[in-house]
């Protein structure tokens, strides 16, 4: 079910465009220290030049740190869109809260200004809550046992005329028996 399951590839796109987005306030990001993704082959694996980032580390420490942990002014809320204040805050963010925010859109328990949890939560549910029972995953599971049952039913009916056909050729059999021994007596067999 959950195979090239678009909501999925939206969270990873969203992960990976963190890592590699500049950063107010940062100049070079990831690449500067030498944190990089290999080539397409690899499914974007990140790759560390040691050597770079040991320097980037004993020269310039804070800016690696800030490229991680730098935190907006602006407090995470669920509320807002990708716009205005959102987008500032996921500008201004390091990776590690860039992350923390993609995650919480994604997996956030409260409803948004449209009525609308987590899109994780929207597809898989939760246990203790509203969306354990009623989620994507659980409507396509429900839709998928009534196309079985369907199936099933489809199968017995089909059995069950079959156990006809071959209950009435049974009785043509025995018939046809009964008759083939009368003229074979008629015929004077019995002799």
């Amino acid at each position: 079910l959950l195979s090239n399951d678009s909501t999925l590839k939206n969270i990873e796109t969203s992960m990976r465009n963190a890592l590699f987005e500049s950063i107010n306030g940062i100049e070079g990001g990831l690449a500067s220290i030498g944190i990089k993704t290999s080539s397409y082959s690899d499914r974007g694996k990140l790759t560390i030049d040691e050597a770079k980032l040991k320097e980037a580390i004993k020269s310039t420490p804070d800016k690696v740190i800030s490229i991680f942990t730098k935190e907006s002014s602006i407090s995470y809320d669920d509320t807002i869109n990708g716009t205005g204040s959102r987008a500032d805050r996921y500008a201004e963010n390091g990776i590690v809260n860039r992350l923390y925010d993609i995650l919480q859109d994604n997996i956030r328990q409260t409803r948004d200004q449209y009525g609308r949890k987590g899109a994780l939560l929207e597809k898989a549910g939760i246990v203790g809550d509203l969306t354990e029972t009623t989620n994507i995953i659980d409507e396509e599971i429900k839709k998928k046992d009534r196309i079985i049952d369907d199936l099933m039913n489809k199968l017995y009916d089909k059995e069950d005329s079959y156990y006809q056909q071959f209950a009435a050729m049974e009785r043509a059999m025995s018939q046809m028996d009964s008759q083939s021994a009368w003229i074979a007596q008629q015929l004077g067999g019995g002799q």
